[in-house]
């Protein structure tokens, strides 16, 4: 499978305890690879699962949440890789949940 790597964003950080925020991870296909990847992504919370979504046509998987409780959450987004696609994670994105 051709190699990718995956990218994490939050709509808001810090956010406050109830807060809907939008957590958006996208899939790229490494150059020179053209193309964009297919199938789902896992987005963990220190490596709990907190929903899995199918990627869109433009290789971008997006989770609203509202349940984070307060304090500092070490976020991923995990590719779970297709035949033609590679696996991969995205570095930790620090989401900070104020009271």
């Amino acid at each position: 499978p051709h190699p990718t790597t995956t990218t994490l964003t939050s709509s808001a950080d810090p956010a406050t305890v109830g807060q809907t925020l939008t957590l958006i991870a996208t899939v790229v296909a490494n150059a020179p690879v053209t193309g964009i990847p297919t199938g789902t992504v896992t987005f963990l919370d220190k490596g709990k699962t907190l929903g899995m979504v199918t990627l869109d046509a433009a290789g971008k998987a997006s989770l609203p949440i509202s349940t984070l409780s307060q304090g500092a959450h070490q976020l991923t987004a995990s590719y779970a890789g297709t035949a033609g696609y590679g696996s991969s994670v995205s570095p930790t994105l620090v989401e900070n949940i104020k009271k």
